[in-house]
């Protein structure tokens, strides 16, 4: 569930939630109305050519006037469109989602009808229906006015999204033989693999102020000489108190229960991290941080504001909710698992399955999608600590080690029954 804030011409809030299935748009009531310009609720519809019609603003009143529009005194008539738009053909304030599906190299569009809902009260359950005059027409102003103009702006929005998700994918099936996949070293062929990039336990937490950490020692790639964390505090055992026995983001919220002010809440010392870590030149030495770490030490004028996955919403969610140490690369959230059905000895999965195909492309099932900001500066370098694991072992599932019995929730969100994968990048420019 991705959250955010709409903020309109008043002291009042739209508040909007979307849903990956069904998105949820929630616009709170406006008290007062805003004085409009003479412009009115009264427009004939009677050939039926206006169905579905409303006023909107197209761009945000603080824009359109350089910076000078005050909440609470804006006239927002002056914003809107000189007729009614056309916002959605639904009877009620819903709008629907139009997606290419690509299944076993066949393609399917599929419609998803009302994957988007305004509502005018976070309470509501069902979405407003339009007038008897088949418009959703309302005084520029009023509290129907902003519902009606959330649904508006959040179908827009939906575009976006969908436009360059089909970029990145045609993107990537135009580079098909040349973008990383994943290789199969061993003489015997690997079946059902699942590679991750999710948050996982693989750092120990210094900091609970910043959330700096350092980075787990797993494997021969990531050393102690790097920065990386060696000690008991990093062990995947069940009688020490880390990893974390519960899953838990990396963000920072109050430290209990109780509200608190923004300055009084701190990250936890226990929790599972993003996949992506930052070098660090410290002149003598470089070692593997945080990206947080990263920008505040290199004194990188990159405010929160402007990291990925930066939202103003007050909705608090763990699964969604800011983090900032995955502010300058992070693999987007539902795009970050991929599976594969079959790589040969000594292929990857291009050369074994792809490549022989009629089609001669991945499926989506098979891609992980990578979001970098704009404002990495040139010459950084990342290494994303990815999990992967196979069907076909005696040991996929179960802990031989442990009567063979299957692995611990705490352990699935560690690395043991993984092969931890290191994709490493430079940002060029």
């Amino acid at each position: 569930m991705v959250s955010h804030r709409m903020i309109k011409p008043g002291y009042t809030l739209l508040r909007t939630i979307l849903l990956i299935a069904s998105i949820a748009i929630f616009a709170s009531c406006n008290p007062t109305e805003i004085a409009s310009t003479g412009r009115s609720n009264l427009v004939s519809n009677s050939d039926g050519h206006l169905d579905g019609a409303a006023y909107v603003f197209k761009e945000s009143p603080h824009i359109l006037t350089g910076g000078r529009a005050v909440p609470g005194t804006y006239n927002i008539s002056k914003a809107v469109t000189g007729k009614p738009e056309i916002i959605t053909e639904n009877t009620t304030l819903t709008g629907n989602c139009t997606v290419d599906l690509l299944f076993l190299s066949s393609l399917f569009n599929e419609q998803l009808n009302d994957c988007i809902r305004s509502f005018g009260q976070e309470t509501d359950t069902q979405a407003a229906s339009r007038n008897a005059d088949r418009m959703y027409v309302f005084t520029p102003g009023s509290e129907e006015f902003y519902n009606t103009n959330t649904l508006y702006h959040l179908q827009l929005a939906k575009q976006v999204y969908l436009d360059k998700i089909k970029y990145a994918y045609d993107k990537v099936m135009s580079l098909s033989t040349n973008i990383p996949n994943l290789y199969n070293g061993s003489n015997t062929p690997m079946a059902g693999i699942q590679l991750l990039a999710s948050d996982w336990d693989h750092v120990h937490i210094t900091d609970t102020a910043t959330g700096n950490f350092k980075p787990c020692v797993l494997d021969a790639v990531t050393t102690a000489d790097q920065g990386a964390e060696a000690g008991l505090s990093c062990v995947n055992s069940a009688s020490i108190p880390y990893p974390d026995k519960d899953y838990d983001r990396l963000y920072k919220r109050c430290p209990t229960s109780a509200a608190c002010t923004e300055a009084q809440k701190v990250f936890p010392s226990q929790a599972a991290a993003p996949v992506c870590l930052v070098q660090l030149d410290e002149g003598d030495s470089t070692r593997w941080v945080s990206q947080n770490e990263f920008r505040k030490k290199n004194g990188l004028s990159l405010q929160d504001k402007d990291c990925l996955g930066y939202s103003t919403s007050g909705v608090t969610d763990k699964d969604f909710s800011f983090n900032p140490h995955e502010c300058m690369a992070r693999f987007l959230p539902g795009a970050n698992d991929a599976f594969f059905s079959l790589i040969e000895p000594r292929k990857n999965f291009h050369q074994t399955t792809v490549a022989p195909s009629e089609g001669q492309k991945f499926n989506v099932g098979n891609l992980l999608l990578l979001e970098v900001s704009k404002w990495v500066p040139p010459g950084t370098k990342f290494r994303c600590r990815m999990r992967a694991r196979f069907s076909n072992c005696s040991d996929c599932y179960t802990d031989s080690a442990n009567a063979n019995d299957d692995y611990l929730d705490y352990e699935l969100n560690g690395h043991k029954p993984y092969k931890v994968i290191n994709f490493e990048f430079d940002v060029n420019d």
